[in-house]
């Protein structure tokens, strides 16, 4: 996990800080098709993959203050390939007490939507409308995941590790607007790209190799060139950095922990 001094909000990564979640995972994970590291990241044009929120969102409009979308792990066992399946979902509400986080977020409901798209293996998106996975955890996350990646040498199991993260659109769109320049002037030439990281554990009792696992990090590209370098990282700021996991789940599931970086959803009533 990332540690910036005293504060431990996980938000924003520079390239090491990045590289170093990549290779976390690389140690912990594998997968029956390669039987070596998993290492498939994920890349998707950024101009394609907005327009597909946004025109989700308007089938059933909630304020892109409030909304987030949960990124699911699946697995393509014909290719050996990871991919994700995006569920929309609102932030509701206002702050929950949480003696636990209070000190680095605000806590909020979080209200999953029937509606799904998913960034295949490929870089293509495809929108799969309503009832794209429901049901148990096993169908919402995919069989082929649980039973073809590996964490350590056993097979992914369905309680303990990160089965999704959900990523506020307003911290998704802030990617986005800090890294536009006068050098990256062509929206279309962006790729959003999702990234394999684990973070290691803060304390030697935890029975797990990390503290997260398989969690994901977003970063962009511009015209196939990663947008990060090794520069200080300042929290709030993602000009050439990666956006940290936000609320993995299983460890938050049904709350979005809000960072206190990110202006904070307006109050609304229901």
């Amino acid at each position: 996990m990332n540690n910036h001094g005293d504060d431990i909000r996980p938000l924003v990564m520079n390239k090491s800080m990045n590289d170093e979640g990549k290779y976390n995972f690389a140690y912990a994970y594998r997968d029956t098709g390669s039987n070596q590291s998993f290492l498939t990241d994920l890349s998707v044009n950024w101009v394609d993959f907005q327009n597909t929120v946004l025109q989700l969102n308007n089938l059933n409009p909630v304020p892109m203050e409030r909304l987030a979308i949960r990124f699911i792990h699946r697995y393509n066992a014909v290719t050996n390939r990871w991919f994700l399946t995006a569920q929309l979902c609102e932030i509701y509400g206002s702050p929950l007490p949480d003696t636990d986080f209070m000190r680095r977020y605000e806590t909020y409901l979080l209200i999953s939507r029937d509606v799904y798209f998913t960034v295949n293996d490929d870089g293509t998106i495809t929108q799969d409308g309503s009832n794209g996975l429901g049901g148990t955890t096993e169908s919402r996350y995919g069989v082929d995941y649980f039973d073809n990646v590996y964490y350590g040498m056993n097979k992914v199991a369905i309680g303990r590790n990160v089965q999704s993260v959900t990523y506020s659109w307003s911290v998704i769109s802030k990617l986005f607007n800090d890294n536009q320049a006068v050098d990256r002037p062509n929206a279309q030439l962006f790729s959003l790209t999702f990234c394999h990281s684990t973070y290691k554990a803060l304390l030697p009792s935890k029975t797990s190799y990390v503290e997260f696992p398989h969690c994901v990090t977003l970063y962009l590209k511009y015209d196939n060139v990663d947008c990060l370098d090794d520069t200080d990282v300042v929290l709030g700021n993602f000009a050439n950095r990666a956006a940290d996991f936000n609320s993995p789940c299983p460890k938050r599931c049904g709350v979005y922990l809000w960072n206190a970086d990110i202006a904070r959803p307006a109050e609304q009533s229901y």
